[in-house]
């Protein structure tokens, strides 16, 4: 598995310091991808997403999805809050028999093991494929090609009010690109229009073409090859 990561922000039009952040630890086999976009705009959310980098650039490699949402809620705590979409990749191997072109290229599952990282059975070789994990809090979004990669919405705010993080579990059997954007995006992205472009580039254009002025905004793109 290869994994190539780019992104793009810019704060409010008349705005100086940033509200939105992106954070990536990518080692080649493990993938945690975070967009944050702090409520607000100016110094305030700024800070407020400077508290949240500085976190997970302190949580140990080996930790729970579940475990970054909650420690970034922790600290954020006395602040303005943060929307913040959080991506989980890591290698597996799949049997080919679990890997059918026709669910997009994607199992998933709210909050279970995901279909297809348990192995191959008997006499059959096992396939690369990428596991994923992922929590939505607030309004930040994603889209992907050609996988899926459903969503569920976790209600609050991080640092003032949160349920229990609804993580979404699966796998991508084919090389996918997963696209991030905050709501300073608008929906309207044209996520294709970029195929085939290096994730940088890609999401400096989406970030161009697809701005709200009155908003900070960002967009992070992951390129997951199998």
């Amino acid at each position: 598995m290869k994994i190539t990561v780019g992104h793009a922000s810019l704060p409010r039009v008349g705005f100086t310091a940033n509200g939105d952040a992106v954070f990536v630890r990518n080692d080649g086999s493990r993938l945690l991808l975070v967009v944050i976009d702090a409520l607000g705009h100016g110094p305030a959310a700024a800070s407020v997403a400077a508290t949240a980098l500085g976190v997970l650039g302190e949580i140990p490699h080996s930790s729970s999805l579940h475990d970054v949402v909650e420690r970034v809620h922790a600290h954020l705590r006395g602040g303005r809050g943060a929307a913040a979409l959080f991506l989980l990749v890591s290698a597996a191997t799949a049997s080919p028999a679990a890997v059918s072109p026709g669910i997009f290229g994607a199992l998933a599952s709210a909050g279970g093991a995901g279909g297809a990282h348990g192995g191959a059975t008997a006499g059959q070789t096992p396939v690369e494929v990428a596991s994923y994990e992922v929590c939505s809090v607030g309004n930040v979004e994603a889209r992907a090609r050609p996988s899926k990669l459903p969503l569920l919405l976790t209600p609050g705010v991080l640092g003032l009010r949160l349920r229990a993080p609804r993580i979404v579990r699966g796998t991508f059997t084919v090389t996918t690109r997963v696209v991030i954007f905050t709501d300073g995006i608008s929906g309207r992205i044209d996520v294709p229009s970029v195929d085939g472009i290096a994730p940088e580039a890609a999401s400096s254009s989406l970030l161009q073409h697809h701005r709200r002025e009155h908003d900070d905004a960002t967009v992070a793109i992951a390129d997951i090859e199998l």
